[in-house]
């Protein structure tokens, strides 16, 4: 988690300041915008927001996505 807040994390060729990075959770931040990814069991959800979305709505999108999975086994 520290290295990762260090360098960032770069997706689809941007890079993201990571100002949360936890063993199932990173949210980072680039301008307006930002990123968060959940883990499950099986699989990993991106969520990219931009200035038109508030981070708070990604997340929980996103984490219900992964609440979803996680009651599947995945």
């Amino acid at each position: 988690a520290q290295q990762l807040r260090a360098t960032g994390l770069n997706m689809a060729g941007q890079k993201y300041i990571v100002v949360r990075a936890e063993p199932d959770f990173v949210a980072g931040m680039r301008g307006p915008g930002g990123i968060f990814c959940v883990r499950t069991n099986l699989a990993i959800i991106v969520g990219i927001y931009n200035e038109q979305f508030r981070p708070g709505q990604t997340q929980n999108a996103i984490d219900k996505i992964a609440d979803c999975l996680r009651g599947c086994g995945y």
